[in-house]
């Protein structure tokens, strides 16, 4: 009865520990970081940048992301969701079948990963508290160079990459490529490299100006969607904004 009761405790210690460590890895570096207690995010970000030899975290620190691998599960049922929601939408909208395919074909290529809603702004957390959350358990933090392009994705005929320009708006990457007869004609979706998003009105008499930091993505949706294909748009924004390394 001793023998087990010690085993059970000695278990329990051990399982402990092991749910108290963080593994941090930094796939630029093709390194691993490893910590026997949680950490705080400014430890994480600063160990990052006394590591890096192959690329500058802060090059372009808008890019940064950092993915809990313990929660991959969380991102890969989010993005089957998506996908589950598509297949139901074309069987209840035959006129948008096609379309909905468009999109169904996007989707399932993306990799995507559980993106901690953080900032990894290093000055900003040492200062703010609240943005200093402690971490615990394995993550991966990546920090791409700085990219060259905008992605248009969505009801687009062909999905495409237009160079970044300084002074080009969301209309202007938008008139690049030619949309589908279902895509909207004055709305689309930006997603920033930060992860961030909104809805912005591009057509002549709605027009933000809105202009886009390199990397970001326009997601061109329906035109009059309906409640369905509204919350088809919100999941799939949120869904871009968890890829990884795209």
């Amino acid at each position: 009865m001793t023998r087990s009761f010690l085993f059970l405790l000695s278990l329990g210690v051990f399982s402990n520990a092991i749910a108290n460590t963080v593994k941090l890895e930094l796939p630029s570096e093709q390194l691993v970081i490893d910590y026997t207690a949680p950490i705080r995010l400014e430890r994480a970000i600063a160990d990052t940048v006394l590591h890096s030899e192959n690329h500058a975290p802060f090059s372009y620190p808008l890019n940064n992301a950092l993915f809990n691998i313990d929660k991959q599960r969380v991102a890969n049922n989010k993005k089957q969701a998506v996908l589950n929601l598509i297949d139901k939408l074309k069987k209840q909208e035959p006129t948008l079948y096609e379309s909905l395919g468009v999109l169904r074909e996007q989707v399932k290529t993306w990799p995507v990963g559980y993106r901690e809603n953080v900032s990894l702004d290093l000055d900003f957390v040492r200062l703010t508290p609240s943005a200093n959350p402690m971490l615990n358990g394995h993550y991966q933090f990546e920090y791409p160079d700085r990219p060259n392009t905008i992605y248009l994705e969505g009801l687009f005929v062909s999905a495409t990459k237009p160079e970044a320009r300084p002074d080009w708006t969301a209309k202007d990457y938008l008139s690049t490529s030619r949309g589908l007869s279902s895509a909207s004609n004055s709305y689309a979706w930006v997603i920033y490299p930060d992860g961030n998003s909104k809805r912005v009105g591009f057509a002549y008499w709605n027009d933000e100006n809105t202009p886009l930091p390199p990397g970001s993505s326009i997601f061109l949706g329906f035109n009059n969607p309906s409640k369905e294909l509204s919350q088809l748009e919100q999941d799939i924004v949120s869904l871009i904004a968890w890829r990884r390394n795209y």
